[in-house]
C-alpha cells in the first residue's frame, strides 16, 4: 500500500506525482469495492432521524438486506459518482501531500509523533479542498434528496441553501478526518516496526496489511462519534447545527 511506498526506500525522496497518481488508484479501487458499505453505514447513522424513524433498531445486516429487498441493490452504490469525485482525488491529494511534507522533513521513518503531525496537516489539507464533494456524496448515500444528478444537486443546493451548504459539517469533517488520519498513521508506523521487530519471518505485504487493518479499527473507534456528527449536518443542515448535534 501507500504507507509501504512511504516507508520502503529510505535512500530517495519520492516524487509527489507518483503518490498522487497511487492515491487516485487506491482511492478508485477502494471505493468501487466498499461503497455499498459507506451506503449502509449512512442510513445507519440517520436511522433515528425522521425519515428513517423505523429503522432505529436496525444494524449493519438488516439495513443491509431492507435496501437490496425495499429498494433495489444498486441503491447500494447509490452516490458512487460523488464518492469518487471526492475519494479519488481526495486520497490523491492527502497522498502527495504527505510525501511533500515527509521529502521536506526528510522524515522517511518518522517517529511516532512526527507521523502524528505529518498526516494531520496532510489530511486538514484535502478535507478543505474536497468537502463539497463530501457533502454531494452524503447526500447521495442517504436517499433522502431526489437529486438525479451531481450537476443537478449542485444547482439545488446553491439555489435554495446557498454556497455555504457545500461546506456544511466542515468542521465535524476535519474534526473527523484530521484526528482519524493522525492515529491511523502514527499507529500504522508503530505497529509496522512491531510487527517486523517480532515476526521477522513474517512477509513485509503482510506486515503491511495486518498493521492497516488493526491502525483502521483502532483509529474509527476513537473517532467515529463526529463521522455521525458529519452526516447529520450534512443531510439536514436546518435541523442540525455543529453545536446542537451534541444535544440531540
Amino acid at each position: 500500500n501507500f504507507y509501504a511506498m512511504l516507508r520502503g526506500r529510505e535512500d530517495t525522496q519520492r516524487p509527489v506525482y507518483k503518490s498522487f497518481l497511487f492515491g487516485c488508484v487506491s482511492g478508485l479501487a477502494s471505493t468501487l469495492l466498499l461503497q455499498p458499505l459507506d451506503v449502509v453505514k449512512t442510513r445507519i447513522q440517520l436511522s433515528d432521524s425522521a425519515t428513517f424513524t423505523t429503522a432505529r433498531q436496525n444494524g449493519m445486516v438488516s439495513t443491509f438486506v431492507n435496501v437490496v429487498r425495499k429498494e433495489h441493490p444498486l441503491v447500494l452504490w447509490k452516490g458512487l459518482l460523488p464518492s469518487i469525485i471526492r475519494i479519488v482525488p481526495g486520497v490523491g491529494i492527502y497522498f502527495s501531500s504527505l510525501t511533500l511534507i515527509s521529502n521536506e522533513l526528510s522524515a522517511l521513518s518518522p517517529s511516532p509523533v512526527k507521523s502524528l503531525m505529518m498526516a494531520a496537516i496532510a489530511r486538514f489539507v484535502a478535507c478543505v479542498a474536497i468537502q463539497p464533494c463530501s457533502v454531494l456524496k452524503t447526500r447521495f448515500e442517504s436517499g433522502q434528496f431526489g437529486y438525479t444528478g451531481v450537476l443537478q444537486a449542485v444547482k439545488i443546493m446553491t439555489r435554495y441553501e446557498g454556497a455555504k451548504s457545500l461546506y456544511s459539517g466542515i468542521g465535524a469533517t476535519i474534526a473527523r478526518d484530521v484526528p482519524f488520519s493522525s492515529l491511523y498513521f502514527m499507529f500504522y508506523t508503530m505497529m509496522k516496526q512491531s510487527v517486523l521487530f517480532d515476526y521477522p519471518s513474517l512477509p513485509v505485504s503482510a506486515a503491511h496489511f495486518s498493521s492497516g487493518i488493526i491502525s483502521g479499527i483502532m483509529a474509527s473507534l476513537l473517532t467515529h462519534p463526529p463521522d455521525v456528527i458529519k452526516t447529520r449536518i450534512q443531510t439536514q443542515p436546518r435541523q442540525y447545527r455543529n453545536r446542537e448535534c451534541f444535544h440531540d
